[in-house]
């Protein structure tokens, strides 16, 4: 894997998921900045995870990041991420309904998502998801290969230890200038 490059911050600063890039940034980026409630800041939605292998999508992986700030709690009963998809229907990114997140990383559903608590104490716990990964083919990844920007929404679901359900929409947009960095790198012919 030498000459493998990861993207990772390369695609926070494209996607403006990070909440330290500033929201005129975002906005000329047409990113929307996170949502917030009492008890709960949207950190990061679907801010993707790159590690690409120069000439090989299908050893190119990816993955959908989440975090949620817990402004009041230290613990949650449950979250859900699922993608809105253009036909009314959802799929299902991670779900810890199952397997309560309740500390290190932990295996949840779908197969291949898993979700840990970071930080301790009342304010300071985040809780955070990935996506099972996929690799970057037009099978797995067809959202690269098509022009433009990529905009997906999010539906987040996080249920409170008292069974209270919050739900938030969060829009992503992957823009045509990460997608364009992914390709040539990919295209990239791996030098020895």
């Amino acid at each position: 894997m030498k000459h493998a490059l990861t993207l990772s911050l390369i695609t926070a600063l494209l996607l403006g998921g990070c909440t330290t890039v500033n929201n005129q940034f975002n906005a000329m980026m047409g990113v929307h900045a996170p949502q917030e409630t009492a008890d709960y800041r949207i950190a990061g939605t679907g801010g993707l995870a790159v590690g690409v292998q120069p000439g090989s999508a299908e050893r190119s992986i990816y993955l959908y990041s989440f975090s949620v700030k817990l402004l009041t709690a230290d613990s949650v009963r449950s979250v859900k991420v699922e993608r809105l998809n253009n036909d009314g229907t959802k799929t299902l990114m991670i779900d810890d309904s199952i397997n309560r997140t309740n500390g290190d990383w932990q295996a949840q559903q779908p197969q291949g998502a898993r979700s840990y608590l970071s930080g301790k104490g009342l304010g300071n716990v985040t809780w955070v998801g990935h996506s099972p990964k996929r690799n970057m083919t037009q099978e797995q990844a067809p959202w690269l290969y098509q022009s433009g920007d990529t905009k997906e929404n999010y539906l987040i679901t996080i249920t409170d230890l008292n069974g209270k359900v919050t739900t938030f929409t969060q829009p992503l947009v992957i823009t045509q200038i990460a997608k364009t960095t992914y390709l040539r790198t990919i295209e990239k012919t791996p030098s020895n």
